[in-house]
């Protein structure tokens, strides 16, 4: 086999014998001459580009020729996640109005790390729109973060803008004038779309503000002056513009975990409310609820998932993985495509262990086994937002307790109706009722005491599926207001 000095021996001869009049080590040769000390670059190399001990394979991003991109070789170098200011040492942000872009340090062959400074870049301010959400945010990828500077709960442009349009809702108007606000109860709507040339600073909230909007939202969840499907909608919206803002400007801390949990009790308190508006329940409304549910829980698991082992880190994890237990009973695939039985693998040992994990485990026992008892005496166990999760299964399980009644028991025994009632969280009435709903017949003896007769054969489903009673149990649970139950901590529970 031949050696690489035989190699380069025989590389060299070629290009004598070329005659091509480049000397060995010279740039037109494409050859390094081993006694030289000049660095050896092939026409693919980017000398310009490529910082000094940085590889092929780390300099994968290039900014185009005329896209508003430009180095910015004076700029420090920034932390892992969320940089306060937006430029040089002793720029605040409000006078740095730009967004930078910043990149995670990449190792190369010989260890070393290349200069993080030379891959921050600034975004200039041009016609260029660039979508925030067409950019990802994974490690691998490049971060978007805006410093806010807006000191109100709704930035002025925008409230002139909606005051103009009369497009004010009912708590943001001054004196019930549709076409007036004030900076006082005026929040920041909800976009879908932005571009980060129309995006300044001064349109972001900082995180104080964002943390006062929030307070003041979950207040207005105990007012009387409105019915609940308008709070509701309301508070939706904002808060969802209060996600976003979190979003844009990369803040992962303590305070952005605790607003993120009573997002997530926001929205699990709504959708059992929503529930039980009688004649004036929308459907469209508990389908957007339960898909924010979901999306703001997902991202509060993540928050968990990065500050593991920081002390940004939440004192009651366990109660919003619990949620997540509660939210996929019956699903078979999750977010991420695995089975709750793969999920359960990914949890930490001191969450596996707690109390709030091991009555998660329990009511998912229950429910696969079919064990309906035991399914009903964990509700009554539970607490008030558990109990509004597991609520969206009643039906499932009493269906299941029904037909297991009527095909087990025994046929000269009827069952007393308020016994099944009070075992499945329902009033008599309410009990006869379902069993109509599942073609079973009652029957009352001479004492006017009410029975299910067992054996029936026309036990079946029905179509339309059953409706929703409410259910005294669960709200006895609620604490003293909506609000009080949205921000009480763990151990207030």
């Amino acid at each position: 086999m031949e050696t690489t000095s035989g190699r380069r021996g025989r590389y060299y001869r070629n290009e004598r014998n070329r005659g091509n009049g480049s000397p060995v080590g010279s740039a037109s040769s494409g050859l390094r001459d081993p006694n030289s000390q000049q660095p050896n670059y092939n026409d693919e190399d980017d000398i310009n580009l490529r910082a000094p001990g940085e590889n092929k394979l780390s300099s994968y991003y290039r900014p185009p020729q005329n896209s508003g991109f430009r180095r910015n070789s004076n700029a420090r170098t920034s932390p892992a996640y969320h940089d306060n200011s937006g430029g040089s040492p002793g720029t605040s942000a409000a006078q740095n109005n730009s967004v930078v872009i910043k990149q995670k340090d990449h190792s190369v062959a010989g260890g070393e790390k290349f200069n993080q400074a030379s891959r921050e870049s600034k975004i200039e301010r041009n016609p260029t729109s660039v979508s925030i959400s067409y950019i990802p945010a994974d490690e691998d990828h490049l971060m978007i973060c805006i410093s806010g500077t807006c000191p109100d709960m709704c930035p002025a442009k925008e409230r002139a803008q909606r005051e103009r349009l009369g497009d004010l809702a009912v708590f943001e108007r001054l004196n019930g004038d549709p076409r007036k606000t004030s900076a006082s109860i005026a929040v920041k709507k909800f976009c879908r779309t932005i571009s980060i040339s129309d995006t300044r600073p001064s349109d972001i909230r900082p995180l104080t503000v964002l943390w006062n909007t929030l307070k003041y939202l979950v207040k207005l969840l105990d007012t009387s002056e409105h019915g609940f499907e308008v709070v509701h909608e309301f508070v939706f919206d904002r808060t969802r513009a209060i996600r976003q803002d979190l979003t844009i400007q990369n803040i992962i801390n303590h305070q952005s975990i605790v607003m993120h949990e009573q997002m997530v009790r926001f929205h699990i308190l709504s959708q059992h409310k929503l529930q039980h508006l009688g004649n004036n329940k929308d459907t469209s409304l508990l389908h957007l609820n339960l898909e924010q549910l979901s999306k703001c829980l997902k991202s509060l698991l993540d928050l968990y998932h990065v500050t593991r082992k920081s002390e940004s880190n939440s004192e009651n994890p366990a109660e919003f993985y619990c949620y997540y237990v509660l939210m996929n009973l019956g699903s078979h695939k999750l977010w991420q495509g695995e089975t709750l039985a793969v999920w359960f693998r990914s949890i930490r040992p001191s969450l596996w262990k707690s109390k709030k994990m091991e009555f998660a485990r329990n009511v998912l026992r229950c429910y696969r086994m079919g064990n309906f008892k035991g399914f009903f005496n964990l509700v009554r166990d539970s607490t008030y937002l558990e109990a509004c999760l597991m609520e969206y299964y009643f039906n499932e399980v009493r269906a299941q307790a029904v037909s297991c009644i009527n095909y087990s028991g025994y046929k000269l025994s009827p069952f007393p109706l308020v016994d099944i009632a009070e075992l499945l969280l329902l009033t008599e009435s309410d009990m006869e009722d379902f069993c109509s709903l599942c073609g079973l017949a009652t029957s009352t003896d001479e004492k006017g005491h009410k029975f299910l007769p067992v054996k029936q054969v026309n036990f079946n489903l029905p179509a339309k599926g059953f409706p929703q009673n409410s259910c005294p149990f669960i709200e006895g649970k609620l604490a003293s207001s909506n609000s009080l139950e949205i921000t009480r901590t763990l151990s207030q529970q």
